[in-house]
């Protein structure tokens, strides 16, 4: 737990630079719990969001026009299937559905997640987002 000098300190401390990084790659840092960050577009230096981070081991923070996919796995399917997003190589369970079962998750474009059968592990479907605010993904298995 953060203590109340933590959480002031966060609070008070003047903005530092830490990095930069490019569409399509990543960039890591260690902080404390409740520490701010701020992201902005190099070139214009229009903010394009604020950052607060959590008690997690590890957050991944998407950065960039933000994009919803609505996985869908239809009532007469005849498996679960499970959502992956994929990251540096990467794969991080998002979801398992059963058939009937819908998610949602909050994505950014350019970024790729997969579907597979949660029996086998087989490929269904491979995807990427795009621009679109909100992108239903209707799984055929």
């Amino acid at each position: 737990m953060q203590s109340g000098r933590e959480r002031d300190a966060a609070s008070a401390a003047p903005p530092v630079y830490v990095g930069s990084i490019s569409q399509g790659f990543s960039f890591s840092t260690s902080t404390i719990r409740g520490a701010r960050f701020e992201v902005y577009e190099q070139g214009t230096d229009r903010r394009l969001q604020q950052v607060v981070a959590g008690g997690e081991a590890m957050q991944i923070i998407p950065v960039g026009p933000r994009a919803l996919l609505e996985f869908i796995s239809p009532r007469g399917a005849a498996v679960d299937v499970r959502v992956y997003r994929t990251w540096e190589g990467d794969e991080e369970l998002h979801a398992t559905l059963k058939p009937g079962q819908a998610q949602t998750v909050v994505s950014v474009e350019g970024e790729t997640w997969l579907v597979r059968t949660a029996s086998n592990g087989m490929d269904l479907l491979k995807l990427t987002t795009a621009r679109p605010e909100l992108q239903r993904v209707y799984i055929s298995n």
